[in-house]
C-alpha cells in the first residue's frame, strides 16, 4: 500500500513502480507487473532492468513471441549485469526450446527473430542442424544477405538428413540465388565498362561495346 499511495501522488516515480511491479510479480499477478513496467519503459524506453522484468512476466503469461522480443531488446540495451543477462538468456534459451514460438514470428514475418531462433538451435547441435541450417537460409534470402544464405545452404546440403520437400526447396532457392549473382556480376561488370569508356571520351570505343552486348 505504501507504494500505491506514492503512485498516486506521484504516478512517474520509478522507483516506486518498479518496486510495486516486483511485488505484483511476486504475487503471480504478472499481468498488472507487467502494465507497471511498461509504464517505466515509457518514461526510459532504454531501462534493461525494466525490459528484463517484463520479459519475464510475459514468459510466465505464456506470451512467449512478445517474451523474446523484449529479453532481446534487455539484451541490447547493454545496461544489464552480468547476473541478470544470465537470466535473460536462459530465459530466452528456455523460450526458444519451443517451436511453436516460430508460428508466431513466421506469422508476423518477424525475419531477425526467426534467425534468432534458428541460430539458436543451430548452437545447441549442430551436427544435426541441417534443417535449422536450411530454415535460417530462407530467413536470411529474405532479409537480401545472399551470401549467408548460400553458406548456410551449402552447410545443410553438406549434414544431409532432409525430406526431399525441403532439399528440393533448399537447391531451388539456392540456384535462384546463384543466378541472381551472376546477374548482378555482370550489370556490375557493364557500369563499369560504360564508366570506363565515358571517362575517356571514346564514342567508338563505346558504341562497339555496345554492339557487342546486343550481339
Amino acid at each position: 500500500s505504501g507504494f500505491v499511495n506514492v503512485l498516486d501522488a506521484e504516478p512517474d516515480n520509478s522507483s516506486a513502480l518498479r518496486a510495486a511491479g516486483d511485488i505484483l510479480a511476486g504475487q503471480g499477478r504478472d499481468d498488472e507487473a507487467a502494465g507497471l513496467y511498461l509504464r517505466l519503459l515509457r518514461l526510459n524506453p532504454d531501462d534493461g532492468n525494466a525490459l528484463l522484468r517484463l520479459g519475464l512476466a510475459r514468459q510466465r503469461l505464456g506470451q512467449g513471441y512478445e517474451a523474446q522480443a523484449t529479453l532481446f531488446r534487455a539484451l541490447e540495451s547493454k545496461t544489464l549485469g552480468e547476473n541478470d543477462a544470465a537470466q535473460a538468456m536462459n530465459a530466452l534459451n528456455a523460450i526458444y526450446d519451443n517451436w511453436d514460438v516460430l508460428n508466431a514470428m513466421r506469422e508476423r514475418n518477424d525475419y531477425p527473430a526467426q534467425e534468432r531462433f534458428h541460430t539458436y538451435q543451430i548452437a545447441k547441435d549442430p551436427d544435426n542442424a541441417a534443417v535449422s541450417y536450411a530454415l535460417r537460409g530462407f530467413t536470411r534470402h529474405s532479409l537480401h544477405r545472399p551470401g549467408e544464405a548460400l553458406r548456410d545452404f551449402d552447410t545443410a546440403l553438406a549434414i544431409g538428413g532432409m525430406d526431399q520437400e525441403l532439399r528440393d526447396a533448399v537447391l531451388r532457392t539456392k540456384s535462384d540465388i546463384e543466378k541472381a549473382l551472376d546477374s548482378e556480376r555482370f550489370w556490375a561488370g557493364v557500369h563499369k565498362t560504360v564508366a570506363r569508356l565515358e571517362a575517356e571520351k571514346d564514342p567508338a570505343g563505346l558504341e562497339a561495346y555496345y554492339t557487342g552486348l546486343l550481339d
